[in-house]
């Protein structure tokens, strides 16, 4: 997992929507939105 990411959700300077992103350009893995945030990954739909 990119360490950057796992320090800039903790400080707060990311989101999970930042960390959705994240997952969908394949930068960090579902397992590690989950470690993350405690929450599984479902992909964001467009409306």
């Amino acid at each position: 997992m990119g360490d950057l990411v796992k320090q800039y959700y903790q400080l707060g300077l990311y989101t999970v929507d930042n960390l959705k992103v994240f997952v969908q350009a394949a930068y960090i893995t579902a397992a590690d939105f989950k470690s993350l945030t405690g929450n599984d990954y479902s992909a964001v739909t467009p409306s």
